[in-house]
């Protein structure tokens, strides 16, 4: 008895997915509302190797955030700036 192989999906174009609200993109929108729940807690229950507090891990994603796009010669409008800074999670 052989078995049929399952053939791989061919790649479908799909429609872009527009980032939520006012964000410019994904990446804007991650940054500006990552989650430093997870790292904190497995800061308290020593899991993570060093102490850190959320405020420094937000302004760890938002310095990497400023790397990519200065890497990717993408420009940061204030606009996307003040939505990252004042953005609190």
């Amino acid at each position: 008895m052989s078995e049929k192989r399952k053939q791989p999906e061919k790649h479908v174009a799909r429609k872009k997915l527009p980032p939520p609200g006012p964000y410019a993109s994904w990446m804007e929108y991650a940054a500006a509302t990552a989650d430093t729940k997870g790292i904190q807690l497995e800061t308290i229950l020593g899991t993570y190797p060093i102490c850190v507090s959320r405020d420094n891990l937000r302004r760890a994603i938002k310095d990497e955030y400023y790397a990519l796009c200065e890497a990717a010669g993408i420009d940061v409008t204030e606009e996307s700036r003040t939505r990252i800074e004042n953005h609190s999670c």
